[in-house]
């Protein structure tokens, strides 16, 4: 072997390493995000509240703006996105799935706004330590 073939492999195992160890994270952080809801609002009032976790067989829903504006939403477990929308500049088709307090997906033309919030849940313990067991004045 010579010397660079050496320094090859020694790249690609440390490649495949950081990669484990960023899919473990990665998953321990998708895995920890608690409930996820996905709130959908048009024209500023909320239409559509959604349980992400509850979802156990992708489904899209669609949403008229009562102005001929058209939303085709997409539906899985932990995520949502605007799937197709008859909008001219299609930004809102091109953001992609959103998951966990990420930036929310908006439609300007169509005044719609799809929003994921994370609820963690908690336990006996938790809830107990935010507890105050004194009054202070």
């Amino acid at each position: 072997m010579k010397k660079y073939d050496r320094l090859i492999i020694l790249f690609i195992l440390l490649a495949t390493f950081l990669s484990v160890i960023c899919y473990v994270l990665l998953k321990k952080s998708i895995t920890n995000q608690g409930l996820l809801t996905a709130t959908i609002s048009q024209h500023g009032k909320v239409i559509k509240t959604i349980c992400l976790n509850e979802v156990t067989k992708p489904y899209e829903l669609v949403f008229e703006d009562g102005h001929g504006g058209l939303n085709k939403i997409e539906v899985s477990r932990g995520s949502i996105r605007i799937l197709e929308s008859n909008c001219p500049d299609q930004i809102c088709v091109k953001h992609g799935p959103i998951h966990a307090n990420e930036s929310p997906a908006v439609c300007l033309p169509h005044e719609l706004i799809i929003e994921v919030t994370s609820t963690h849940k908690m336990d006996a313990q938790t809830s107990d330590s935010l507890t105050p067991d004194a009054v202070s004045q």
